[in-house]
C-alpha cells in the first residue's frame, strides 16, 4: 500500500491531532488526520509498510466505519460539503474493535450464499458513497439495494427473495435493540431511535421507487406519498407543519429533491451503514458525525472550500474564487 491520502467529502475528523495504529489481517496501519498540504481533519493519511491483497478490503471497512468513500482510487480534495455531516469523533480502540469484528465475520459466514449476498450489500453501499451528492437522488437507489440485501440475509433463506419494501431488516434492528430497550436509563432513547430508523427506511424506499427502481414520479398519488414522507422527515427534526409544507411541494418535487440532496444523501448513508454495523453485531459503539441525524449541516458563515485545485472563500457578503492553477492566484469577486 505504501502511503495514500483519503479525502473526506462530507465530514471532518474532530480529533485531528490523533494518530491511530490499527491492524487488519495481520497488517499494521497508521492513520493520521493531518497532512501539511491539506486542511486538518479533512484527510486520512494511511501508511503501511507491506503490500497485501486485503488492502482493498481494509479500505472498504474504513468506508463503513467513517461513512466516507475510502476506496476511490482517484482521490481528490473536495471540501465543499464538509459541513454536511460535521465533526466525526471516534477512537483508535473503536476502529480496532470494529476491524476485529469485521475480520471475524469474514472468516465465519454460515454459508456461501450469505457470504456472496453480504459482499453485494457492501458493493452497493460503496457505490452509493462513490456516487455521492452529485448523483442524488439516484444515489439513494444504491443504498436501498444494500439495505435490501441485508434484509434478505436476515430472512435466513435463499429460496425466496424479498424486496426493499418488505422491510425484512426491521427484524435485525429489533433483535439487536431488544436488550437495550429494556435498559431503564437508555431504553426510551433506543425505542425512539428504532422508530426513526423505520421512518428513514420508508423514505429511502419511497425515493428509491420513484427515481431509481420504477420511475413513479409521473404518478400524482406517488408524488403525494413521497412528499408526505419528506414532510414527516423534516417534522421529526423539529420543523413546523408550515415549514415542512414550504420546503417540499408536490408540483416541484424534482427540484426540491435536488435542493435537499445533502440532507437526503445522509438518510441513505446512515440507513445502509447502520444495517451493516448491526449485521456485524455492533450496536453500542457505532460512530456518527454530529449532523448525521439532522437535515442540515451547520455551514460556517465564513469558510473556504477547496475543489479541483480552486479555493472558494464564502462569506455573507461575497464569494471569491482563487484559481489554484495560477502561481500567483487569480482572484475574482462576485
Amino acid at each position: 500500500m505504501g502511503n495514500i491520502i483519503i479525502h473526506l467529502r462530507h465530514c471532518y475528523i474532530a480529533n485531528s491531532d490523533d494518530v491511530w495504529n490499527v491492524s487488519y489481517c495481520g497488517i499494521h496501519y497508521e492513520l493520521k488526520f493531518k497532512n501539511g498540504e491539506f486542511d486538518d481533519g479533512k484527510v486520512i493519511a494511511i501508511s503501511s509498510g507491506k503490500c497485501h491483497a486485503d488492502h482493498d478490503t481494509f479500505l472498504a471497512w474504513l468506508s463503513v466505519f467513517f461513512g466516507e468513500d475510502c476506496t476511490d482510487p482517484f482521490q481528490r480534495e473536495d471540501t465543499r460539503h464538509s459541513f454536511n455531516r460535521g465533526g466525526f469523533s471516534a477512537s483508535q480502540q473503536q476502529l480496532q474493535e470494529f476491524l476485529d469484528t469485521a475480520f471475524e465475520k469474514e472468516n465465519n459466514y454460515p454459508s456461501a450464499w450469505e457470504k456472496a449476498l453480504f459482499e453485494q450489500a457492501m458493493n452497493y453501499y460503496l457505490v452509493g458513497l462513490r456516487n455521492g451528492i452529485s448523483m442524488m437522488p439516484l444515489t439513494i437507489g444504491f443504498f436501498g439495494l444494500s439495505m435490501e440485501c441485508i434484509g434478505n440475509l436476515v430472512s435466513d433463506q435463499n429460496s425466496k427473495y424479498f424486496t426493499l419494501g418488505t422491510f425484512r431488516f426491521n427484524k435485525l434492528v429489533n433483535d439487536r435493540f431488544k436488550s437495550f430497550k429494556r435498559d431503564k436509563e437508555h431504553g426510551g432513547a433506543f425505542k425512539a431511535w428504532q422508530k426513526d430508523i423505520e421512518a428513514d427506511s420508508k423514505l429511502v424506499h419511497a425515493i428509491r421507487n420513484a427515481v431509481y427502481g420504477h420511475s413513479f414520479l409521473h404518478i400524482e398519488k406517488e408524488r403525494q406519498a413521497i412528499v408526505a414522507h419528506l414532510h414527516k422527515w423534516l417534522k421529526r427534526a423539529g420543523a413546523s407543519d408550515k415549514d415542512a409544507a414550504f420546503w417540499f411541494k408536490v408540483e416541484r418535487l424534482e427540484m426540491d429533491l435536488q435542493i435537499h440532496a445533502d440532507g437526503l444523501y445522509k438518510i441513505g448513508v446512515r440507513s445502509s451503514r447502520l444495517l451493516i454495523f448491526l449485521y456485524l453485531g455492533i450496536v453500542a459503539y457505532i460512530p456518527f458525525a454530529e449532523y448525521d441525524y439532522r437535515p442540515f449541516g451547520d455551514a460556517p458563515k465564513n469558510r473556504t472550500v477547496k475543489f479541483d485545485g480552486m479555493s472558494i472563500s464564502i462569506s455573507a457578503k461575497e464569494v471569491s474564487t482563487i484559481d489554484g492553477s495560477d502561481k500567483n492566484g487569480v482572484r475574482t469577486d462576485t
